[in-house]
């Protein structure tokens, strides 16, 4: 059986002209570019991925506004987006979980912290991020888990590492004060 050089439009059959499905067929991109081209315009959300431009809200309902959209770009180079109010939702349900606490406590704590962080008092998801739920490591035995009444506090991450990092030692935060407040060195 003889190999095909192009597709029944004309087009070369190049590397970056064709691929092969799982079938093993190939397949002419330009072709395929033109079939989209042309669904599009009469179905506008044909071919496109599920965090498309063209999209006004999200999944929930939640609009994609600038207050409430997270861009970032993935480490393909390409950009996605989320959309904050989800995001937060579904990070307070996976903290609340953990923490052995209900939706209504972690609230409730959040306001009692006028949404800020408890340390830095920096406004959680502006100008910090989201709330970390911390507790005292001495109380429970897991580490990522808690009974629920030893939490502490709402932290940022930044803050909750250096407590983490520093094991909750009074005494290493302490010296770290020090280290700080002594300034720089000269040679």
């Amino acid at each position: 059986m003889a190999v095909k050089a192009g597709c029944p439009q004309g087009h070369k059959y190049t590397e970056e002209n064709s691929y092969i499905d799982k079938n093993g067929y190939t397949h002419c991109r330009t072709c395929r570019l033109e079939r989209m081209r042309e669904r599009r315009k009469s179905e506008p959300r044909v071919g496109q991925g599920t965090h498309n431009s063209s999209k006004t809200e999200c999944p929930k309902g939640h609009p994609y506004d600038e207050e409430n959209t997270i861009t970032y770009r993935k480490p393909n180079g390409k950009f996605a987006r989320h959309c904050r109010a989800c995001e937060r939702l579904n990070g307070k349900v996976q903290n609340v979980k953990r923490y052995g606490i209900t939706v209504e406590q972690f609230d409730a704590l959040l306001e009692m912290q006028d949404s800020k962080c408890a340390i830095c008092k920096g406004k959680f998801w502006d100008e910090a991020s989201s709330p970390h739920i911390d507790h005292d490591h001495t109380c429970c035995n897991e580490q990522m888990r808690s009974c629920g009444k030893c939490i502490r506090g709402l932290l940022c991450r930044g803050c909750n590492q250096v407590l983490g990092c520093a094991k909750d030692d009074i005494e290493t935060l302490k010296a770290a004060i020090k280290y700080l407040r002594s300034g720089t060195l000269t040679f």
